[in-house]
């Protein structure tokens, strides 16, 4: 059985010797749209590392009792209130230098064992010195404000008793 060419079609030569292959042409469009798809990649995936290195920092308990009083909030993913009060302390804490904020996720090893020593369960702010005693606990969502003047008071007896 014979085939019909098609219309508009024509023999290709592609796959015999000495076919000379036809260079790729891009519209403008196409080039900026795959230039602005490429920067979006690069922009986003800058981004995902700055977010992870944060996580990572954020997570890192290995600060307690390294010279700088910390906060420990016990935090459990799932939880609507853990995930405000992270919220409003993230805000708090971003500007101070005299105190870390830390986050100890229930979900993984090492903050469910801080959990469990420090008997806390979620939506808890622990207190640690700069020796990495424990100083103070607090369990509960509150305001920025109130958590500014929390985090100020417990801070400042903590400096006034190491003095």
């Amino acid at each position: 059985m014979a085939r019909k060419k098609r219309k508009g079609s024509s023999a290709s030569t592609s796959g015999k010797a000495g076919a000379s292959a036809k260079p790729l042409s891009f519209s403008r469009r196409q080039w900026i749209i795959g230039s602005l798809g490429a920067v979006g990649a690069v922009g986003g995936a800058s981004a995902l590392q700055a977010w992870d290195t944060r996580t990572k920092e954020e997570h890192d308990l290995t600060a307690i009792g390294q010279g700088t009083p910390v906060v420990v909030q016990v935090h459990d993913r799932s939880c609507p209130t853990c995930r405000r009060l992270k919220g409003v302390m993230g805000s708090v804490m971003s500007d101070r230098t005299d105190v870390l904020y830390r986050v100890a996720d229930l979900a993984s090893q090492e903050g469910g064992e801080l959990g469990r020593k420090y008997n806390a369960p979620k939506v808890t702010l622990l207190f640690f010195d700069a020796s990495g005693r424990h100083q103070y606990t607090h369990t509960g969502l509150q305001t920025a404000e109130q958590l500014t003047d929390l985090i100020d008071n417990v801070v400042g007896q903590m400096e006034n008793s190491a003095s």
